[in-house]
């Protein structure tokens, strides 16, 4: 059975300074359009950062790069 590793709820800060200075400027670029940061997922040695818009997942990877409706799972 996997075990839950959402315990604790992580602010809205601590994701942002998890976030690479090119995740930043691409989470900025989306919140222009209404996007905000939902959580940051570590894969091994790198980070993935997701922002949602009404039920739509953007996920941005360290290099800044944005995957719209990303096949990354999310969970609710």
């Amino acid at each position: 059975m996997a075990s839950e590793r959402r315990l604790d709820h992580i602010s809205y800060n601590d994701h942002w300074l998890n976030l690479s200075m090119a995740q930043k400027a691409s989470v900025n670029e989306l919140s222009r359009f209404g996007f905000d940061l939902e959580f940051v997922r570590s894969t091994g040695d790198d980070k993935l950062a997701f922002a949602s818009l009404d039920n739509k997942y953007a996920s941005i990877n360290e290099d800044g790069e944005i995957t719209m409706n990303s096949d990354h799972l999310v969970r609710n």
